[in-house]
């Protein structure tokens, strides 16, 4: 009897491309320094995310706010700890920090 190898290497392969687009996901770090975010604006695909790094000796907080002005509220961040957000839609977001009200940066999500 023989058997056939080529539906499992079919399925290899498809398995191969699956894993290999999730790689494509990316990460770009943004640090809370001196009150400001750095940098204050980034593109990102969508699928991304950012890791909010806090530099400062004080506390800050990440809200993200998307162009019909819904706020996702993630929270305080004490120096030293990260926060990362994913962006799954296209659009344009501002990011602010409520403890700090000057520290804004925008967000290009394609």
């Amino acid at each position: 009897m023989k058997i056939s190898v080529l539906p499992m290497a079919t399925l290899a392969t498809l398995a191969a491309l699956l894993l290999s687009t999730a790689a494509y996901a990316g990460e770009t770090v943004i640090d809370q320094q001196a009150q400001k975010f750095v940098p204050n604006a980034v593109t990102l695909k969508a699928g991304d995310s950012l890791k909010f790094l806090n530099s400062d000796d004080v506390d800050h907080n990440v809200t993200v706010i998307d162009a019909a002005g819904n706020a996702e509220d993630h929270g305080i961040q004490k120096p030293g700890a990260p926060i990362v957000i994913k962006f799954d839609k296209p659009g344009d977001y501002s990011v602010r920090c409520s403890v700090h009200p000057r520290m804004k940066m925008s967000v290009k999500v394609e």
